[in-house]
């Protein structure tokens, strides 16, 4: 799914490479792409998205911007959140309830524009 984020970006006219410290790098911002599988989510048996950020032995999430893809098959994409860093500092996994989600993270929802607003993002021609 990392070719799907890098295309997608591409598109826009943004020049992508690979990067050390995430999945992608946009000039001088990096980014960490998550997907999910729609699951059962607890006891009650509500069904959404988990991403898994830090788990202890692996590295820590270092990236500008974290991209969070919904997959419900796990072949097509149907939802992307696209957060800053600063929206999951500190946070250990991210959970969306559902497809039809409106919470705390409604705001991120295809915000593909916080990534290309950022200032040290390198375009191809603009």
């Amino acid at each position: 799914m990392r070719g799907y984020t890098r295309e997608l970006i591409e598109s826009m006219g943004v020049v992508v490479t690979n990067s050390c410290r995430a999945d992608l790098k946009l000039g001088g911002v990096d980014i960490e792409v998550k997907i999910a599988e729609r699951s059962i989510l607890n006891p009650k048996r509500c069904k959404g998205y988990q991403f898994c950020l830090r788990r202890n032995g692996h590295t820590e999430f270092d990236a500008d911007f974290l991209v969070c893809l919904c997959c419900p098959d796990g072949l097509e994409v149907t939802d992307a959140y696209v957060i800053p860093r600063s929206g999951v500092d500190h946070k250990k996994k991210l959970v969306i309830p559902t497809e039809n989600y409106h919470g705390k993270w409604e705001i991120y929802h295809d915000a593909w524009g916080l990534i290309l607003e950022h200032p040290d993002v390198e375009w191809t021609s603009r």
